[in-house]
């Protein structure tokens, strides 16, 4: 689900949770939390995947701690310094989900129940919302929240 997911050779490798607190524009806190498979055993029949079931040999966790921070702390210092544009530009190359992709959005519907919508992918926004266009309507929406789940039948 985007964009919570990391997924390698086609399988789950581990996510993000973020969780914050905002008024308006402001925001008061946040905390980021990432769990990686990186030496456990995936059991059969999930869609997942370990580091070391990827690269064929156990991964040592200092060094990969080591290259995960020392990554995220490098974008962040380039966020900082040039905003969210160079995250925007290289988010193709990164993201499973790419312009023109169907998904499906779920969110709050109007009458407080749970609503489903089939889109399709057409980007990110500058502020980092993705931009979809629905398949009922052909509406373009920066979606602020939902649970968007790629669409692997279309």
């Amino acid at each position: 689900k985007w964009p919570n997911d990391l997924w390698l050779q086609g399988h789950k490798l581990g996510g993000i949770l973020i969780e914050l607190s905002a008024a308006g524009e402001r925001l008061d806190w946040l905390v980021a939390g990432i769990g990686v498979n990186v030496n456990n055993p995936v059991p059969q029949g999930i869609h997942a995947i370990s580091l070391q079931e990827a690269l064929g040999r156990p991964v040592e966790l200092e060094g990969f701690y080591d290259w995960t921070l020392t990554g995220i702390a490098r974008w962040y210092q380039r966020f900082l310094a040039e905003g969210f544009e160079p995250v925007r530009a290289a988010w193709p190359t990164l993201s499973l989900l790419q312009e023109g992709d169907r998904i499906h959005v779920e969110r709050a519907g109007a009458s407080g129940g749970r609503e489903r919508q089939a889109a399709r992918v057409r980007g990110l926004s500058p502020l980092g919302r993705l931009v979809v266009e629905w398949e009922h309507d052909q509406q373009v929406e920066e979606l602020i929240a939902g649970e968007v789940t790629l669409n692997v039948e279309a």
